[in-house]
């Protein structure tokens, strides 16, 4: 049975979301950088910062809208990427940057697939399956992994599929480059499913509008 939390629930989750941002950001922004971004005094995000106090409704929206705009995160991502010297592996092997991506790659869908219906979230077993476990959680919605040429598991481990044909479905990818395209298709056109979006962190390749399966759109945050 689907689960559909009431309004409260979503008010106290972005109050938040707002916090877990806040968070995220620190760890590369001081709080005279945020002060400037986000327009609240620096006191006042370290008591939110060291979970004091929760923003209010109205500063939470704020503070999600700005910190989830597409040119800070990409510059979040970089600095991050920037103090472990270059190591982009350092996106998932943190917790609060993981997050953060999540929630933004489950924000971007919403903006994008407004309107449209989609059924569940698929993703090789890789370290994408952890991002897009949280993308789903908080869509509401299923995982389904798929063979990945940039692992070992193997589609043997996963014999029993819960996917309709025909489902709607969006790809999340910690990485995706052209290497990702055959298993992707593959998978696709096994299961009939409809392709509305690919998500990514890296995008590892210029990719031509042939290339990508069902002529559906990529995304990514790197580059």
């Amino acid at each position: 049975m689907s689960w559909n939390p009431g309004k409260k629930y979503k008010d106290l989750r972005q109050r938040l979301d707002a916090v877990e941002l806040l968070a995220a950001y620190k760890e590369v922004y001081s709080y005279e950088e945020l002060h400037s971004i986000l327009g609240l005094p620096p006191s006042v995000l370290s008591r939110y910062y060291q979970g004091n106090m929760i923003p209010n409704l109205e500063t939470s929206k704020r503070m999600v809208t700005t910190l989830l705009d597409e040119k800070r995160v990409k510059d979040y991502v970089f600095r991050l990427i920037g103090k472990y010297k270059g190591d982009a592996s350092s996106i998932f092997t943190n917790s609060r940057a993981l997050n953060l991506v999540g929630i933004y790659i489950s924000f971007r869908i919403l903006s994008r697939m407004a309107g449209s219906k989609i059924s569940r979230i698929i993703a090789p077993p890789d370290q994408s399956a952890i991002l897009a476990a949280i993308v789903a959680h908080r869509l509401n919605l299923q995982v389904n992994l798929i063979a990945s040429s940039a692992t070992t598991l193997c589609a043997e481990l996963f014999p029993s599929i819960p996917i309709k044909r025909g489902d709607y479905v969006v790809a999340v990818y910690a990485t995706f480059g052209r290497e990702c395209i055959p298993s992707l298709r593959n998978f696709i056109s096994k299961y009939k499913l409809d392709l509305k979006l690919i998500e990514t962190v890296i995008l590892a390749d210029v990719l031509t509008e042939s290339e990508i399966p069902s002529a559906s759109s990529v995304e990514g945050i790197i580059p």
